[in-house]
């Protein structure tokens, strides 16, 4: 049936062949209707009988040949039902039917059936390839994880934070309840804020608060040519050590700050200077940077790319994705600016998925002039760009040239024609943002940019300063690396690890370069510099903790557990700043929301849907899909696991006393176990992209009636 639908598909190439082909009244066409749905209604009969006894469960259906009116009657419980009505027209399956949900006698609904369409049920673009059966497959999943079927039923209930954005979206419109979200965003973040910050009461060290009020001082103070140039005594108290974007983004800062308390930032003479007011306008400062840039971003991206997605399911998403626990702490209670290094690397992610590689490479360009730990993104980004420009080649040449009679030369010229200008285009406004940025350092006397360098790469610190997760203080625990090689020796095989790390991401990249494989890319090569790289801190968790939060449907088995060990890694940095009452309060909060969200939508298999998921010719495949689907099911083994593991750690943190042998015991502890955590979600990561690099499916450029169709059902 569909090998006859695709000829007649084939003899028209206009945009309105639906209209010309399928509501013609041909014979013939009439003939091939009626067989496919012949087809189609056995199917659906066969289904009905196959799923007898499940809830809710599809009792009957009917179907009118004349009005083409199709009705589905599922059973909720003994006595109650529902029913959802389809219109096929003549133009299905190639345009979708539409859909109209009815409710039945004591049937509670959370929200308005009328705001219901199919996308919402399907949570997939409308294809072809998708019939009766798939429709009535779906509308059941529907009722069970969005409807209150049974009172007390587990399989049909809904977590608290949906049934409050269910309210909510009934009390308010979009641009109110967007209001309501930035507002309560803004009241978490001043309420982590009550809180110390690093280095509090503590002279002369003090820590990173009192690093950017120094740092404003310099900025409003002095020319940008002096920034860096501070004598070895004034680079111990506070020197910048961050590139020059960051720079300017504290003398804008500064500037305002100087005009609301002018004694706070005296040259030399503010030093240390602390109270309650400048506390609250320098934390407005990193509230205003997150709502801005970070959550703004959070929003735009999930509004974008998950469009399917239900309303309070967008919203507990938003909600979770832009309140990244770790990122909370470390900014708002550590007190720090990386909410706006991750928020312009989350954008240009948004710009380079919509292939505006120009304006993502930009927005790269401003995060890693603002703090150079954005180097973490850099390999995903340089190689998936190059890569999707050469993809992109042949879909330009095809919109150019739509005849198929040119010569495999004249295309290879072309492509690389294209590519050569595209890359050299944007490779020209990278480097022009660069020596604008760095320009008063270029063009100065002396060597400050070298200076500058010498800043921002501070290799004469040694491999890592505190203890963290990653590798090097792993192997410290057996094998003393610093007393067998050198700094620059370390510097090198550190280098070379991460390389290797990332290899794999690169490789698959090149396989199959789309948005989930780029999202995964990011993750996996920002891990690899986190656990491999020189001279990490354990505040750098938060880059690969950003990709992590953006596949929260991928990762949502792991979600909750790297989450949390993200914070626990980071426990002792925030005690030290008297932020241990917030630590616990966001701790406690991930884990009942997050898991109380991602438990309902947690991905199950049975004996024959496994068997079939790992039925490959590969082995080395088959082991890898048997290991996805094991940790799946173990999902609630996982998180119960962690969550008694960090309570007990706490306990005995709190009552044991560590030997005068081993004052660090716990940090120790801490350390291995979220340095464990970390290497699982990497590995899973990678396997999770080998399996989409099996997978060739490139969304066409220029959506045409034919190739969509095409690209929907190879997706299917």
């Amino acid at each position: 049936v569909h090998g006859d639908y695709t000829k007649q598909v084939m003899a028209h190439s206009n945009d309105n062949l639906h209209e010309r082909v399928f509501s013609t009244d041909s014979p013939e066409a009439a003939k091939i209707k009626e067989k496919r749905m012949e087809i189609e209604l056995t199917k659906l009969n066969a289904y009905v009988e196959k799923n007898e006894g499940s809830v809710p469960s599809l009792r009957r259906f009917d179907y009118d040949s004349n009005t083409k009116a199709l009705t589905y009657i599922y059973s909720i419980g003994e006595s109650e039902e529902f029913v959802i009505h389809l219109d096929l027209k003549d133009s299905y399956p190639f345009l979708p039917p539409k859909i109209r949900l009815e409710p039945k006698k004591t049937f509670i609904s959370p929200y308005e059936m009328q705001d219901i369409t199919l996308d919402d049920i399907l949570e997939e673009q409308w294809g072809p390839c998708i019939n009766l059966c798939n429709i009535a497959e779906k509308c059941g999943e529907f009722l069970k994880r969005f409807l209150f079927c049974m009172k007390g039923s587990k399989e049909a209930s809904i977590s608290s934070m949906q049934k409050f954005f269910m309210f909510v979206k009934k009390q308010n419109t979009p641009a109110t309840n967007f209001l309501f979200f930035i507002s309560v965003a803004i009241l978490l973040r001043y309420a982590i804020g009550l809180a110390g910050y690093s280095g509090i009461n503590n002279p002369p060290e003090y820590g990173d608060y009192e690093v950017h009020r120094h740092w404003m001082e310099l900025g409003v103070n002095l020319p940008p040519s002096q920034w860096y140039q501070e004598s070895e005594q004034e680079y111990a108290y506070k020197g910048v050590d961050y590139p020059p974007f960051c720079m300017y983004v504290h003398y804008i800062m500064g500037l305002v700050l100087k005009f609301l308390l002018p004694q706070a930032f005296e040259l030399n003479t503010s030093r240390g200077f602390e109270s309650e007011y400048l506390k609250f306008i320098m934390r407005s400062t990193v509230v205003l940077f997150d709502v801005c840039i970070y959550v703004s971003g959070m929003v735009v991206f999930i509004y974008q790319f998950c469009k399917n997605l239900e309303f309070s399911h967008k919203w507990c998403y938003i909600a979770i994705a832009a309140n990244m626990p770790c990122l909370l702490l470390i900014d708002h209670g550590h007190f720090h600016y990386n909410c706006v290094m991750l928020g312009l690397c989350l954008w240009g992610i948004i710009f380079i998925l919509n292939r505006h590689y120009t304006t993502g490479a930009i927005f790269y360009c401003l995060a890693l002039n603002f703090k150079q730990m954005s180097l973490y993104y850099s390999i995903a980004f340089f190689f998936f760009i190059i890569v999707r420009i050469a993809k992109d080649s042949k879909d330009v040449y095809r919109s150019f040239m739509p005849s198929q009679n040119e010569s495999r030369t004249i295309i290879k010229v072309f492509q690389y024609l294209y590519c050569v200008l595209k890359i050299g285009g944007l490779a020209a406004i990278v480097i022009g943002i660069q020596v604008a940025l760095w320009l008063p350092y270029i063009v100065n006397e002396g060597s400050i940019w070298k200076l500058v360098l010498q800043r921002i790469f501070p290799v004469q610190r040694g491999l890592y300063e505190d203890k963290v997760a990653n590798f090097w203080c792993f192997v410290n625990n057996f094998v003393k690396m610093r007393n067998i090689f050198s700094q620059k020796s370390l510097a090198i095989i550190s280098a070379l690890l991460t390389i290797a790390g990332s290899l794999p991401s690169i490789w698959m990249i090149f396989k199959n370069p789309n948005n989930k494989t780029f999202i995964l890319s990011v993750f996996n090569v920002s891990m690899s510099f986190f656990l491999f790289s020189y001279m990490v801190h354990e505040k750098s968790i938060l880059l690969p903790l950003l990709p992590f939060s953006l596949l929260f449907y991928t990762y949502k088995h792991l979600y909750t557990t790297v989450m949390l060990f993200g914070l626990f890694s980071n426990f002792f940095l925030l005690r030290r700043d008297l932020c241990t009452v917030p630590y616990f309060a966001i701790l406690i909060l991930t884990a009942i929301v997050s898991y109380s969200y991602e438990s309902n939508y947690i991905a199950t298999f049975n004996k024959e849907e496994a068997a079939e998921y790992t039925r490959s010719t590969n082995w080395f495949e088959a082991l890898i899909k048997k290991i996805i689907i094991s940790i799946k099911r173990r999902y609630t083994l996982i998180y119960i696991g962690t969550v008694v593991f960090i309570t007990v750690f706490h306990l005995l943190e709190a009552i044991i006393t560590p030997p005068a042998r081993l004052p660090d015991l716990f940090l120790v502890l801490n350390v291995n176990a979220s340095f464990a955590v970390f290497v699982v979600a990497w590995i899973y990561s990678n396997m999770l992209m080998y399996i989409l690099s099996l997978i060739h499916i490139s969304e066409p450029t220029r959506r045409y009636a034919i190739s969509y169709a095409v690209f929907c059902l190879k997706k299917k």
